[in-house]
């Protein structure tokens, strides 16, 4: 039972130490979200404000252009890395529920095994006290 109490202890601490990561990659995931957002809020003002402008010389346009095409680009750059952290927190979220699972089956086990030791020893109680038996080598 020490061995298994043991093997407990560390599948909490290995459950812990999933559930920071998980913390920590959600944190990461919200942050490049707001992120996003704004890059997407700020490419949808500036487009607004040309078109507000409506300036009609070649080269504004062009500027205009160059620059709303860079603003796309770090658009779509920044939903690239919320994908790629989307990904990583669903491996995380895997990664914490098999050991939530594996340290909820041990439990389980480590219990079972206590209530089977604790049935055990009150059978011999109940035989030892039995009447009429006693022990011949006495």
């Amino acid at each position: 039972m020490d061995k298994l109490e043991k093997v407990l202890k560390w599948r909490v601490q290995l459950e812990k130490s999933s559930a920071q990561a998980l913390a920590v990659c959600r944190e990461q995931r919200e942050l490049a979200e707001a992120q996003q957002d704004e890059l997407g809020r700020l490419e949808l003002e500036y487009r607004q404000q040309y078109i507000e402008k409506k300036q009609s010389s070649s080269a504004a346009c062009q500027q205009f252009l160059r620059f709303y095409h860079q603003l796309s680009q770090a658009v779509q750059a920044q939903q690239g890395v919320v994908q790629r952290l989307e990904a990583q927190e669903s491996v995380q979220v895997q990664k914490y529920v098999v050991c939530h699972q594996d340290r909820r089956a041990l439990e389980k086990l480590l219990q079972q095994r206590e209530a089977a030791h604790k049935i055990d020893v009150a059978r011999k109680d109940r035989r030892s006290q039995r009447p009429g038996q006693t022990n011949p080598m006495v």
